[in-house]
């Protein structure tokens, strides 16, 4: 009996070889750790420092934060209809939403000006859940024969969870993690599966540390806004200097170039 047993554990151990080899044939997954870099993740070349092959990704934080994780799927064949399965958070007490995990992938936009003088370029930029409704297509001209432009497929709208990715080569995938606030302290954990139509599927673990305290309220809003000092006065045909030129707020600036220096009152 206990020889029947062992053969069907080696059995069990020798498929489960099998499928990681098979899929480490057609893909390879590397963490981004940490997610929030100023290193550019490209579809070709090198991966940057911040890419490890690893199988387990572990964020910390406290009730009601948002914290982010990341993974790339290099591709050695096109992989079809890649799925990414997530199931729900569970540690102490009760298992967390399915919500609380938000997964993106990171699409490409041709952008006119690109970072260090690379000039016009298609850089990951944009996080969807479905990359399908924009394109990037050529757009030559005498000028510039290899100029690209982006090109809207329907609706200009995303979906509400992720759709099925093609990876050509590369691809960086996304995840949000809101911790619910009545969440209790304590380790909760999850498998994430890549699911290739065309090949074997894959599994990282998501491990989330929630401290058992609180944050205080941020002191400082944050917005892509930009905000300057103006006076209390519909509109100015100067920038403002700050307090000094009379009872001042904070203010939005909405003119067509930064440097206009028009004001506009919100307040």
């Amino acid at each position: 009996m206990q020889n029947m047993i062992a053969g069907i554990l080696g059995i069990i151990a020798m498929a489960t070889t099998l499928a990681t080899a098979s899929h480490a044939a057609d893909y390879t997954v590397h963490i981004v750790e940490p997610a929030v870099t100023d290193h550019m993740i490209l579809p070709d070349g090198p991966l940057p420092p911040v890419c490890r092959k690893a199988t387990a990704m572990e964020l910390a934080a406290c009730r009601g934060e948002y914290e982010p994780a990341s993974f790339v799927v290099t591709a050695s064949k096109p992989l079809e209809a890649v799925r990414i399965d997530v199931e729900p958070l569970s540690g102490p007490g009760a298992s967390w939403p399915r919500q609380a995990v938000d997964v993106r992938v990171v699409k490409e936009y041709y952008c006119k000006q690109g970072p260090l003088g690379l000039g016009r370029a298609a850089l990951p930029t944009l996080l969807v859940h479905d990359e399908t409704f924009l394109a990037i297509e050529p757009d030559p001209t005498p000028e510039n024969p290899n100029k690209m432009k982006n090109v809207a497929r329907g609706q200009v709208r995303d979906t509400p969870g992720l759709e099925p990715v093609s990876i050509e080569r590369r691809k960086q995938f996304w995840l949000t993690v809101h911790v619910p606030e009545d969440a209790e302290p304590g380790t909760y954990r999850t498998v994430v599966r890549i699911v290739p139509r065309n090949s074997e599927a894959s599994e990282l673990t998501l491990q989330v540390q929630v401290y058992p305290f609180t944050l205080l309220p941020p002191m400082l809003e944050y917005s892509i806004t930009r905000s300057s000092w103006c006076p209390r006065v519909r509109r100015t045909g100067a920038a403002a200097n700050g307090p000094g030129m009379g009872e001042a707020h904070s203010s939005r600036q909405n003119s067509t170039s930064p440097s206009a220096g028009t004001c506009w009152r919100t307040a």
